[in-house]
């Protein structure tokens, strides 16, 4: 809860916290985004990317493009992206609409609208689709109607694959940057971000992004199958040599996110 306090807190003057929301209803089914621009007045659907969830915790942990999902039901949230865009006004603009489609009950509900890229998908869509959504955005904001190209790329599919740990822990090694060019030279098609140092504590989730978990590197990657981008990337982790020591939550109680140890 402390996420919730912390945003009223910092947004609000309610005298309530994050205990004290109504929530209206619970949705469950798959989530995805779909992904677009405005040009001329004409809405145009770059993709659906899949976010996989882990089952208990619902993190993020894996962003799948092209959506797995069956023809019909992503043509409908394209059209329920395109409907919502339309009437928002934008124009010259890119967006992002994050959706939850019900498979028992057949309905798709709007979780969030987003004026603006998905950075962590630009080079998704590079690989299955043959261009990068920031080069579109650039095209567009320098007066020019981006071409969007279908199927044109090296991969069948890719994937953004955020790695996390669930527990406290200590870095102990992160690869050096050289260390991180060689394995995706290896792999083409690869990037990869670290978002750790050596000696970096992870600890304190709440302050984070979903409240279970911390984020301390990304991979992106493109494959011919999804059997082929899941065994690449348990692949991809062993050559970059990562290493977590866990920790026991009464080890950790005094000490900051982020603290370095030597």
């Amino acid at each position: 809860m402390r996420i919730f306090d912390q945003m009223v807190a910092s947004l609000t003057d309610f005298a309530h916290g994050g205990r004290y929301f109504i929530a209206e209803g619970i949705l469950s089914g798959e989530q995805t985004t779909v992904e677009g621009f405005v040009c001329g007045g004409e809405v145009v659907i770059l993709g659906v990317v899949d976010s996989i969830l882990h089952p208990v915790t619902r993190s993020f942990v894996r962003f799948d493009y092209p959506s797995a999902l069956p023809s019909a039901v992503q043509e409908q949230m394209e059209e329920i992206a395109r409907r919502v865009i339309a009437a928002s006004g934008l124009e010259r603009s890119f967006f992002n609409v994050e959706m939850v489609h019900d498979p028992t009950s057949g309905a798709t509900h709007i979780l969030e609208v987003n004026p603006r890229i998905c950075g962590q998908f630009g080079d998704l869509y590079e690989k299955v689709d043959g261009k990068n959504s920031y080069e579109m955005a650039l095209e567009l904001v320098t007066g020019r109607r981006p071409e969007v190209p279908r199927r044109a790329g090296a991969f069948a599919c890719a994937a953004s694959v955020p790695l996390r740990t669930f527990r406290p822990a200590l870095v102990r090694r992160v690869p050096t940057p050289e260390r991180v060019r060689e394995v995706e030279a290896a792999h083409p098609g690869t990037l990869t971000w670290i978002e750790c140092r050596e000696g970096q504590l992870l600890s304190d989730f709440e302050l984070l992004e979903d409240g279970q978990s911390c984020r301390y590197a990304v991979i992106n990657l493109g494959a011919q199958s999804r059997d082929d981008l899941l065994s690449l990337v348990e692949t991809l982790e062993q050559e970059l040599g990562l290493v977590l020591e866990p920790l026991s939550d009464a080890g950790i109680a005094q000490m900051p996110f982020g603290e370095v140890i030597p």
